[in-house]
């Protein structure tokens, strides 16, 4: 028979979870250790039925949600234990979703189980703030992490063919821009201060897509690739406007200059480029305009430094001094 040994566990579980039942109903108050005893075995057969009758991509989703509903039920019955069982269910569920992974899945697949995974160690990590607050980073992280291997895998699905990396990552960037949106907003809901720093992912992820562009001699000759910027740039300067200010001021003036620099960069690949397609003879053309555009960037900064222009109003220092520090070597 296929699935007898899930069927056969799945009845050993239902038999434990119905003798927690009726112990509970007889003995309210002296058969508690029993009924501790007769729900983990009982969840543990249920949880053991799993695998034995789905594959490795379902099981995974299937354990995240479990250990996070025991995860819940603990914390709800400060149970410590139950909720440590049900944290190593979310562990055991990523071990399954790295099985199938290496067993190779489609990209609607990827989605699903890491999207699963992320949201059930999202909802994980809120909840082991009433634990332990370095057990809840952990699980924040990897929640995070998550999320990004299905953003990952969102855009292959998007793309619907084999792509490029460059391509891949383009819509990664379009679709971390939106995410990080969200982030913001269900943090301020919930009061979660450390989910609202993980908005700032987005300027990590702005540099890998730049390098990678960079390293393929491409910036404004991308094409289609390009429409991630126009997601990107505006997502990264409202988050300058509206919560720049809240950071703590070292990391305030490193979001704003790593932004400036970051284009400034695009742009100065770009002259070179151009100045090095330039015919033969004309290398002194391409060394004056790069001096004039170098002249001409710091001209404006000042303008915009003196009219207190936003974003230079709010470090005009910075911007005055350490920004033009590439400029000027």
């Amino acid at each position: 028979m296929e699935y007898g040994p899930a069927l056969s566990a799945l009845g050993y579980g239902g038999f434990y979870l119905a003798l927690a039942w009726l112990a509970l109903r007889r003995y309210p108050s002296l058969g508690r250790p029993l009924v501790l005893a007769a729900l983990a075995l009982g969840g543990a057969f249920t949880t053991l039925a799993i695998p034995l009758a789905l594959s490795a991509r379902w099981t995974a989703m299937a354990w995240a949600l479990e250990g996070l509903g025991i995860l819940w039920l603990g914390v709800q019955q400060q149970q410590r234990r139950m909720s440590y069982s049900g944290t190593a269910l979310l562990v055991l569920a990523v071990c399954s979703a790295l099985w199938a992974q290496m067993n190779g899945m489609s990209a609607l697949s990827l989605v699903l189980i890491f999207a699963v995974l992320s949201l059930s160690w999202l909802a994980a990590a809120w909840l082991w703030r009433n634990i332990q607050l370095q057990g809840s980073w952990v699980l924040l992280a990897g929640g995070l992490i998550f999320w990004i291997i299905a953003l990952i895998g969102a855009s292959q699905l998007v793309l619907k063919k084999p792509a490029s990396d460059s391509l891949v990552l383009s819509g990664v960037l379009a679709l971390m821009a939106i995410s990080v949106w969200g982030w913001r907003i269900v943090s301020g809901r919930l009061a979660w201060w450390e989910l609202d720093v993980s908005k700032w992912l987005l300027w990590p992820t702005m540099l890998v897509m730049l390098l990678s562009q960079i390293s393929q001699h491409e910036i404004f000759a991308a094409g289609w690739q390009n429409l991630a910027w126009c997601l990107a740039l505006p997502a990264a300067g409202a988050l300058l406007w509206r919560d720049a200010e809240t950071l703590p001021p070292r990391l305030s003036r490193l979001a704003h200059l790593s932004l400036f620099w970051m284009i400034l960069l695009a742009l100065a690949a770009e002259l070179f480029w151009f100045a090095q397609d330039l015919p033969w003879g004309m290398a002194a053309w391409g060394s004056g305009l790069m001096m004039a555009a170098g002249g001409l960037l710091i001209f404006l900064v000042h303008e915009a430094v003196h009219r207190q222009l936003w974003p230079f109003r709010s470090w005009p220092a910075l911007y005055a001094s350490q920004a033009m520090i590439p400029v000027a070597e």
